[in-house]
């Protein structure tokens, strides 16, 4: 099951990763990284189907904007520390606003999915509510000025 929370940098990177972070961020001519009291975790969601976020987020890595982490600053761009790829919120929140139409048109569309097949189709609905996840955790990353950490 997948996880999306609002929580430090630390929770998942260590100082020498950070540290790595930092750099990549500064080449791509990004801002500072927010400093943030070591407590702070915000769930904004637990147990998400992990069929619907892989496919969610296939439709990002469409755009190159699939990320683990997203920074509550706007660069161009994403930089990848370890296996973890962090990118921007802001720039996150401006391809989930183009992509609420596409959901909106597709959910206007009949399913194709064929009874008797082993498995159904993922439907628009399952994956309306992990864009809505996504845009309220990219919003609170934003307004908290904290990292968004989506856990698959």
């Amino acid at each position: 099951m997948a996880d999306i929370a609002i929580q430090v940098l630390s929770e998942r990177l260590s100082d020498e990763e950070v540290e790595e972070l930092t750099a990549g961020l500064s080449q791509l001519g990004a801002p500072a990284l927010p400093t943030a009291p070591d407590d702070t975790v915000i769930t904004v969601v637990e147990g998400l189907d992990d069929d619907a976020v892989a496919e969610f987020l296939d439709r990002l890595d469409a755009s190159d904007l699939a990320c683990d982490i997203y920074l509550p600053m706007e660069f161009d761009g994403w930089v990848e520390v370890g296996e973890i790829r962090v990118g921007s919120a802001p720039v996150l929140l401006a391809a989930l606003e183009e992509m609420k139409d596409e959901l909106i048109a597709a959910s206007d569309e009949d399913d194709d999915y064929v009874e008797g097949e082993e498995e159904e189709p993922l439907t628009t609905g399952q994956l309306k509510k992990v864009w809505k996840y996504f845009f309220e955790g990219a919003q609170a990353s934003v307004d908290k000025h904290l990292p968004l950490h989506v856990s698959t």
